[in-house]
């Protein structure tokens, strides 16, 4: 004979043991609450079902009692059911079906469908694109804190999409985002903060958010905090800890800073100088498209490239001023694409006995 137990007290005795991991014990618990049809049962047994914890993980599962509890408006089991239905989990892909729960869950404020929904309207999946309502969906899921909403809106009022740009309210969305966390805002805040947009000018501002974003793993602010550590604008100059944010950001893809570690390894500049690998990563960032990663490259010599170097600074550019030759290398390579002074674009190596520019 079964006890009778307050559904409440049944329920949080579930949740203790979900939350200590007891993962079997918290099933043990709602499955037969879930099937005399408590809500919150229901939607946690999707749950588990939907991760695998306690049970073998099956969407088929999951579907179904996240569906017995979105047909009662549970809200969460709404936005999952639509998301299962928006991938094809546990049952065939319908993105019409996931707009209407999205939809369901949407207007009862669940900022994650809010978001999903105005996904939808934007691209026109599942349901009549409508930009202007995709928008109003969007910012409901900022004002109620969707940070990936509130990066959007950023976007959105920085470019004008869709909306008329307005920095200040671009800064506005980026701040509450970057709080929260989101690397892509907190960058987006640093770059505003650099340049001095809506805000003064600020270079230690800049760098405390670049450092976040970068922590992150995110490659623009990687390269970005390198400059700084490169240049020593707002740090003082480490052109070591310049180099570490570099290669950071190319092992990533990020074609400029595998231009910039190209050039840095080619100078041993706060590396030990490794002309092998300097041509591997401008080879990279050429075929990214980098124009200058492949005027290096045809500068140094792409053959010298992989050999072995002699000691000293690999290459020597010699410019010509009031009639006298200056060897040039370190961060002066730097300069040299752009400073017009130079007068010989052939790079030529050093003699190592002689410690002279031929």
């Amino acid at each position: 004979m079964r006890l009778n137990v307050d559904p409440i007290d049944e329920f949080e005795t579930g949740t203790d043991a979900f939350n200590c991991g007891n993962f079997q014990e918290a099933l043990k618990i709602w499955k037969p609450m879930a099937e005399r049809g408590d809500v919150s049962a229901q939607c946690m047994l999707g749950h588990l079902y939907d991760n695998g914890k306690g049970v073998e993980r099956s969407f088929t599962e999951a579907a179904f009692w996240y569906g017995l509890a979105a047909e009662q408006g549970e809200k969460w089991s709404q936005f999952c059911i639509g998301s299962m239905f928006d991938k094809g989990q546990g049952m065939p892909q319908n993105r019409r079906l996931a707009a209407i729960w999205y939809l369901k869950a949407a207007r009862q404020g669940l900022p994650e469908a809010q978001f999903s929904i105005g996904q939808m309207y934007k691209t026109g999946q599942g349901i009549e694109k409508d930009l202007p309502t995709a928008l109003e969906w969007f910012r409901a899921a900022a004002e109620n804190g969707y940070r990936e909403a509130q990066v959007y809106l950023g976007i959105c009022y920085e470019k004008g999409k869709g909306v008329e740009h307005s920095p200040a309210r671009a800064l506005r969305w980026y701040q509450e985002a970057a709080r929260q966390g989101d690397a892509l805002a907190q960058c987006s805040l640093a770059e505003i903060y650099r340049r001095g947009e809506v805000v003064d000018k600020d270079i230690a501002e800049a760098i405390r958010w670049y450092r976040q974003a970068a922590r992150q793993g995110f490659d623009q602010a990687q390269f970005r905090l390198a400059q700084l550590y490169q240049t020593g604008i707002g740090v003082a100059a480490d052109a070591t800890a310049a180099s570490v944010w570099f290669r950071k950001a190319a092992e990533q893809g990020h074609a400029e800073s595998q231009l910039a570690l190209g050039i840095i390894l080619i100078n041993g500049s706060g590396v030990l100088r490794d002309v092998e690998e300097a041509a591997i990563w401008l080879r990279r960032a050429a075929a990214r498209g980098l124009d200058k990663a492949a005027r290096y490259l045809k500068l140094c010599g792409d053959s010298n490239l992989g050999g072995t170097s002699p000691p000293g600074p690999l290459f020597n550019i010699v410019r010509k001023k009031d009639g006298k030759k200056f060897a040039l290398n370190g961060p002066e390579l730097k300069a040299f694409m752009k400073d017009k002074q130079f007068v010989s674009a052939r790079m030529k190596p050093k003699d190592s006995r002689k410690g002279g520019v031929r």
